[in-house]
This record gives structure tokens, sequence and C-alpha cells, in this order.
């Protein structure tokens, strides 16, 4: 329901609707003369003869042709210049300049304080009406300004004043003397900086009724000086400077009734402040010589900025409306914009009350508020704006919005009355071809109207008007597009959006607007779509609590009654993480964890490890996280970990020499069996050892890759690492809801051998290792650390000697499987090896084969398709990165190809002619070309493997 009263900021219009021209031509002796000076598609002069098929440029160049009783100028959108009107109509025939169809903006001068033009003048005339117009005036001027007239109307307008000149503008409407029965009704006016809104100076039967004044700065809203037998009734005041209403100087016989009246009081006197205060400040006065004959009743009257006085009536000054009443009689029925609503509480009969509102409302009673009026009809509202009868028209998508030509479309609107005791009598339906009205009658709290549009049009107009038993009305309208062909076909395309993420569109063709889609996605969930929301092109998506196949369908219906359907399948994959709280061990040849009996692995021996189901490993595991360290080696070779129940593949884990002690991350993609095996292929016997750091399964954490960053180098810092010191490394920044984290912790300068333990920094260290080292050996190992509530990780020295510490972070799993990709384990497959012949890495641009020179970057491209014959595709890969046969010592750094530049940080090290791996998750560059870069930092070259575990998707 519509606050009544309101009176709100006027906004500044500048244009109109555009001029309707008759498909007929008009003779010159016709009384309707057109100006339309912005229609491209028609010329405009001010000397045409035919203005219906030539308008006029000026409203200036109509207005003075439009001399005779009964003459009209209709005015179309656009920007026009200044116009006076000097000529008479009759009562019965006045001269009317109006608006087509909305307003119009008459800039008057170029601004500066010395214009002194009014937009409107008109002088010397009688029975004119001028509506429908948004009028600017600048500087001085009034925008209004009428003088020696009579019988003229100013309605329906929005006025703008914007003087520049602190308190020397006329009022933006003045009366001036010698003019008399004088009406403006219905206008908005802002008056910013004149002396007032409406300034009557002489005369005598004036009315001021049902307009919105806001904004009066530097003088009283609405003042009546030597202007006796006036109206000032139903309008709405806001923010007025001193009295919202002043009537002096002999203004006999004034009625001021039905007022919504606000003054303001301040003390500031900078431009556009209000400067008045103490007694002057009265929200109305009535000066000693005006009260004769004079009467304020059913006013609402306040001063929210606490001015001390609401009335000055013949020169005592009133702070309360019962003082008034009680010394005066005057006031008896009015408010203090406290007491209670004001609807249904004017007085009908008031002099100058019109029978509709500023929006051309009809007067209407609310049945559920008591009727407290008086006069004919007792429930006219206070104020500018009638309550309205809350209509309510639900056309949703019950209206086609595209239908074919020559077919019947139906249209449906659900319409009631809020008012209990109101009902809808009719609806009346224009379809915007010409082709006349519709009226139908409610049946059911329904109004339904058939309609078939012929052939020549792309879209029409459609309005429908819905009357109730007061005579209030509302409209809804609509535009329908119309075009051939009115079958409905289904098609849904199937896409991904991610490895559990599916991106469903459809894309069917029809005739017709969608009423409704509803989308199944196989998994006992369903999405419908109203209306619009469901058109052709458009893309939904669903994550899917589980991997499996689903079948997706799409059930469309539209507004003709059609429905259809399609399907397409969704492999839903990936896995997320569960990072333990400490590392398990789950294998230890020297002391039988996980095998039968404690004994080394001969070279060619293959142990197999049972994970699922065990160790808090759920069943349903799709892959696991190990540090697989190898000791007791008797001869160099490599360590191959990969699914149970599968051939051994073409990669390897982990390299080493007789003698020496490797750790490497895996991570590996479980067997049918819930099982991994974990083959031997060196020359001699050796120990393992594997430590369970988390799993991949339905449930968990999702990856959140990144570039490189080097988050600590004890080398930088000088805190070298003791024997048994650690050190703490705090991830929490800028990672949400942290997990776990992706680390290359590389040790260096140790002084004596041993291994290093990365946990969590809020539990207590577990038995187990991330890195082994010798005594001055650099050696790298990834590690996926549980991370603390705090987002810490401690790194502890487990050797007798000291050591420096370098950690590049690489990566997160956040909480939330949506938050970041889901892990698609596979079984391990070479991507790189740049010891076959066949070029591999792209150097400079250029496909090349061989070893990677030194100090030298090549990148290792992936499809864009589903790579590794995986559904989704990759935006990170787990993978196991192998350098041999260096020429000389140094480093790899493996990062995203659309980083600018080799990042501060390193993935492995090696000596001259070693043979190293290290595992990394590494982000793949999501651009036109998608991968990884491999930076050679040594001075010799070198030959690499790259062996892919799995993606993130």
């Amino acid at each position: 329901m519509r606050r009544t009263g309101g009176v709100a900021a006027v906004a500044l219009l500048i244009s109109v609707g555009s001029l309707v021209v008759p498909a007929a031509a008009h003779a010159a002796s016709d009384t309707t003369f057109y100006v339309d000076d912005h229609n491209a598609a028609v010329t405009c002069s001010d000397s045409t003869s035919d203005s219906a098929v030539t308008p006029y440029c000026t409203i200036q160049a109509a207005v003075d042709v439009a001399t005779s009783p009964g003459d009209t100028v209709i005015v179309a959108g656009g920007n026009y210049r200044w116009f006076s009107v000097t000529a008479s109509g009759t009562a019965a025939a006045p001269i009317t300049i109006e608006g087509a169809g909305g307003s119009m903006a008459a800039f008057v001068g170029a601004g500066g304080a010395t214009n002194t033009v009014p937009a409107i003048a008109v002088s010397g005339a009688s029975y004119v009406v001028v509506k429908n117009l948004s009028v600017e005036a600048e500087d001085n001027a009034s925008a209004v300004a009428i003088s020696n007239s009579s019988h003229i109307t100013l309605d329906s307008s929005t006025i703008w004043q914007t003087n520049f000149s602190v308190g020397t503008a006329d009022p933006s409407i003045s009366v001036n003397s010698g003019s008399t029965a004088i009406t403006i009704s219905r206008n908005r006016i802002t008056a910013d900086y004149s002396t007032g809104a409406i300034g009557v100076q002489g005369g005598s039967g004036d009315v001021i009724t049902t307009n919105a004044v806001f904004d009066s700065r530097q003088g009283p809203a609405i003042t009546l000086n030597q202007a006796p037998d006036s109206d000032v009734t139903s309008n709405g005041v806001a923010n007025s400077c001193g009295q919202a209403v002043a009537v002096t100087n002999g203004s006999t016989s004034a009625s001021i009734e039905n007022n919504l009246l606000q003054a303001m009081t301040g003390t500031s006197t900078s431009a556009g402040s209000c400067d008045i205060s103490g007694s002057a400040a009265s929200t109305v006065l009535v000066d000693g010589t005006s009260t004769v004959g004079s009467v304020a009743d059913y006013n609402d009257v306040s001063s929210p900025q606490g001015a001390s006085t609401l009335y000055s009536w013949a020169g005592v000054a009133y702070p309360s409306l019962s003082a008034l009443s009680t010394a005066t009689g005057q006031g008896a029925h009015d408010l203090d914009n406290t007491s209670r609503n004001l609807i249904d509480d004017a007085n009908s009969d008031a002099p100058g009350e019109l029978t509709t509102d500023i929006n051309g409302n009809p007067r209407v009673d609310d049945p559920n508020i008591a009727n407290t009026g008086a006069g004919t009809y007792s429930y006219y509202d206070r104020g500018a704006t009638e309550t309205e009868d809350p209509i309510s028209v639900a056309t949703a998508a019950n209206w086609p919005t595209l239908m074919p030509s020559g077919s019947a479309g139906t249209f449906t609107a659900a319409v009631s009355d809020g008012w209990s005791d109101t009902a809808i009598t009719g609806c009346v339906y224009d379809f915007g071809d010409g082709t006349g009205t519709t009226s139908v009658s409610p049946a059911g709290g329904n109004c339904t109207a058939q309609h078939t549009y012929g052939e020549g049009a792309s879209s029409r107009t459609i309005k429908l008007t819905v009357v109730a038993s007061d005579g209030y009305s509302t409209t809804k309208t609509s535009s329908v597009a119309l075009g051939v062909g009115g079958d409905l076909v289904a098609s849904l395309d199937v896409g991904r959006a991610g490895a559990r993420t599916v991106d469903v569109t459809n894309v069917g063709s029809h005739g017709w607007n969608l009423v409704t889609c509803t989308f199944n996605f196989g998994d006992g969930t369903e999405q419908t779509v109203q209306g619009g929301g469901c058109g052709i092109g458009t893309d939904y998506s669903h994550f899917y609590q589980n991997v499996g196949t689903y079948t997706v369908t799409v059930t469309v219906t539209d507004s003709d009654g059609q429905v259809a359907t399609s399907s397409g399948n969704f492999t839903a994959t990936g896995d997320f993480y569960t990072p333990l709280t400490s590392p398990v061990r789950v294998l230890d040849t020297r002391h039988a964890t996980g095998v039968p009996t404690a004994a080394k692995v001969p070279s060619g021996g293959t142990i197999r490890l049972k994970l699922a189901g065990a160790d808090s490993v759920p069943t349903d595991a799709a892959a696991v996280v190990l540090n697989v360290t190898e000791t007791n080696s008797t001869g160099g070779g490599f360590i191959t970990v990969y699914p149970g129940l599968t051939t051994v593949p073409t990669s390897s884990s982990l390299n080493f020499g007789a003698g020496q002690t490797v750790a490497n991350t895996v991570i590996v993609k479980l067997g049918t069996d819930g099982t991994i095996n974990l083959r031997n292929s060196s020359t001699g016997s050796i120990d393992l050892i594997a430590d369970l750091e988390g799993y991949y399964a339905v449930d968990g954490s999702s990856f959140i890759s990144s570039s490189p960053v080097r988050e600590l180098d004890t080398r930088a810092t000088h805190t070298t690492l003791k024997a048994g010191a650690t050190v703490k490394v705090n991830l929490g920044i800028g990672i949400p809801a942290t997990t776990a984290a992706t680390l290359n912790i590389t040790a260096t300068n140790a002084t004596r051998g041993g291994n290093i333990t990365a946990f969590a920094d809020d539990v207590s260290e577990p038995s187990s290792s991330n890195l082994n080292f010798g005594p001055g050996q650099t050696v790298a190992n990834e590690a996926v650390v549980h991370v603390g509530a705090d987002g810490g990780v401690e790194l502890e020295n487990n050797s007798p000697g000291t050591v420096d510490l370098i950690v590049d972070f690489t990566g997160s799993f956040s909480s939330g499987p949506t938050v970041g990709f889901a892990y698609v384990p596979i079984d391990p497959v070479r991507v790189l090896d740049t010891r076959q012949p066949a070029a591999q890495l792209s150097v400079g641009g250029k496909m090349v084969s061989g070893a990677l020179p030194a100090d030298t970057t090549g990148m290792l491209e992936f499809p864009g398709a589903p790579p590794f014959g995986g559904p989704a595709t990759p935006r990170a890969i787990a993978a196991n990165v192998t350098v041999t046969r260096p020429t000389a010592g140094g480093y790899i750094v493996t990062y995203p190809d659309d980083i600018s530049g080799v990042p501060n940080s390193s993935t492995l090290n090696f000596g001259k002619g070693s043979t190293v791996a290290n595992a990394t998750n590494v982000a793949i560059a999501q651009a036109a070309v998608n991968g990884i870069d491999l930076y050679n930092g040594s001075p010799g070259s070198v030959q690499l493997v790259v062996d892919v575990d799995g993606y993130y998707a």
C-alpha cells in the first residue's frame, strides 16, 4: 500500500514519449498542432503548413499559430527553448499545450545570474491549459510565470528550479498582479534555491491543489500575498524553509485544508541552507490582515527539525494544535503526523479538492480503515496521493512472450483485490496490433483471453487493465515476440564444469516461450525453473555427492501446452582429500610392519599392501598419499608404486643408488581390491618403509593449486636448525579453511645425516619422516602435510647435526568439495622422457627433442580435452619428475606455463651424473596452450622424465 501523501524528490526529466503522428494528413486549418525536433524519421519546420506531416521544430512557433479557442499543441519528446502564450480560449474551448504521452524539458538561458526569462510565460491570456510538461529554469527566472491573466491551468507537470544565485530568484511558479482564477494542480515541484515553490502576488480566486512540493530552501513553499479567496488544498510539502504555507497582506477568505505540511529550521546562512529560526519558523503563517474568513483544517502539520511553532495565526505563535484550536477554533481536525494514519481522514468538500490524486488515480475508500473524514465522501486521504487499491495482477509465465504468427495464444492473469469488500469487476486486454480491445470478466480469480496475431510484425506490446468495483484500475504491460513454427523440440547439452559438476544447457528449439523447465539430474534431485529462466542456451549446474554415471533429463513445457523431454549421460568422477592428523607407518620391511615377516625385498620383488579398510582408510577410498622410503640397498635402481591387480607400468616413483636412503611422496591409485604394489626394480635387495599421510575418497577437501611460493629459507633468515630443533612455517594467511598443504621441502648444508619430519603444529610429533639426507647433500621431497588450526606446520631436524631448510608452498586442500578441484586417480602414465627421440618439449615456441639445455625452460603441453583416458579437463597434475644424466649439478623448477618468469622455488636438486626423482602437485596453465614449464637451473644439460599418477579437475 502506497504511503499516503508522500512527497519524493523529483528527478529531472529531459525527454518525453515519442510523438505518434496520425496516418492521415491534417489540413492547416485543423486545431491540433504538432512539435517534434528529435524524431529522426521526420523533418521539422517552423514554417510548416501541415504539422501532422512536418511538425514544428519549436514550441513557440506552434503556440504562435494556436490562437483560436480549442486549439491544441502536442509536444513530442525532446529539449526545447522557452515559450510564451498570449492568446486566449474560452471556458468551453481552452487553448491547450501538452506533452505527448509524457513530458518535456524547456531549458531557459545558458546559466548566469542575470537571466530573467521564464521557461513558460503566460501574459494577458485567459482559458489556457498547460499540462504534462517537464520544465526547468535556471538562475533568477521562474520556471512558469503567469501575469495579467485569468483562468489559466498548470496541471500534471514537473517543475524544476535550479537557481545558483541564492535568495535572488523568483518562485518556481509565480502568479503576478492582475491574475485571477489560476489553477495549479497535480504538479511535482522542486524549488532548490528559488524564493519558494509557488508564489501568488495579487489577484484572487486561485486554486493550488494536489501538488507535491519538495526542497523549497529559500522561502515559503506556497505563498498567498494580496490574493483573497484562494484555496490551498491537498498539497504535500516537504523540506520547506520557514513556512510551508504563508498567507499575508490581505489574503482573506483563504482555505487551507487537507494538506501534508512539513517545514524545517536551521541557523546556517551558507548557500542552500535554511536560515529562518525562532517564531518566524512556523509551518503555517496567516497574518493579522488575512484571517478574516480564512479557514485552516484537516491538515497534517509538522516540523521534524524542531521548530517551536506549528501555526502563526494573526501574529500569535502556537506551539501545539490544541493551543491553536482552543484560541481560534482553527485546526480542530489537524494532526501532527503522530496521531494516527492519514488515510480516509480528509474533507472531501474542501474548496479546490479534486476527485483524482496527483497520479490521476481516483479517491477510493480503504475498507480496512474507519472513515473519519468530512464532506460528501468521508474517505478522501490527506495530501496529494491517494492510498491505492491494492489490486494484484500476476501474469508470471502465463502470458506468451514468444509465439508464432497465425496461432492462437492464451493470455491468463491471476487477479485479486487486497481490500476485503472490493471486487475485480473487469479486465481489458489491448494486444497492441490495432484490433481493438478485448474485455473479459474474472472467472475463478483469473482473467483469460485468446488472441491470434497476423503476419507483418516482429513484436507487440500487450496491456491488461484491471478494474476494481471502487473505480480504481491498474495496468500491466508485456511484450510478445512473433515468429514462425510452433513445434517444441527439447535437446540437452550435457557438459562438464568440474570432475563432479555437470553443466547442462537447454539447446532445443521452440516457437512458444517456455513456461517451465525441469532438470532431473539422475541422483534423486530435480531443479524446476520458471518462465524466461529456462530459455534456450541457459546453463544450469549440479554437483554430485558421489561418483558414478548419471542420466540427466530435461522436461520442458511451453505456453502452448506442449511438453518435450531430452536426456544425456554424465560421469561424475574425482575424489577429495582427507589428511591424517598424524602420519601412520603402514610398511616397514625391517620390522614386519605391513608384511608377514621382517625381510628385505629382493631384486624384481613386489610387495602387495592392503590399505582400503585399514589404518583409517575407508573402504571406498580411491587413492592414498604415502611417503615411501628406500634404505639398505645393495644395488641401484628405482621403485615403482602402482595400483593392485594391474600390470607394472613404465613409470618410477623414486630412484636410488647402492647404500643410499631415499624418500619420495607417492600419490597412488588403489586397485579394485583396495591394494597397492611396490616393485623393486633395482639390481639388489632393499628395505622399504611407507608412511600413510592421507587418502582421497568421496568426501574430503578439494585442492587449490598455487604458483610456487617460497615460505622459508633458513639460509636467508640465518636460522639454521640445530640437532633436534623445530621451525614453524605459518601457512594460514590467505588459505581459507585449510586442512592440508603441499610443500616442497629441501634440506641442504647438513653436517650429519638424518631426516626431517613435517607435521601440524597443534599435534604431537609422529614417528614418521618426510625427507632423508646425508652430510653435505642437498635433497628435496614433496610433503602433503596436515595443517594446524592456525595454519601452521612444524619441521623437525631429526639428525645429530645442523641443517638448513627451504620450504616452497605449491597448493592447499580446503574444506568443502566445491571450493577447489577434485582428484582423479589414474594408472601411472609416462608423459615425458627426453631420452626418447620424439620431440616432446616446446622451447621458445619450437618443439625439440633430447636433453634440456642449461638455463633453459621447456614447456610440456597437455591437451585441452580430458587426458590420460579420464573424463575431465586437468587443472593440475600429481606427477613424479625425474632428472637423469645431468652433465652438471643444479635444480629443476616445475610451474604453470602462464607465470611470467621462473619463480623463486625448486622442485628437486641433483648432482652431476645422478638420477633423482621428486613428486610435485603442479597447476596447469589454463590458456591458449595448456601446460607446465620445467626449468633446468644448472650449467649443464639434463634428461627429464615425468610420470603422472593423477590429476585435479
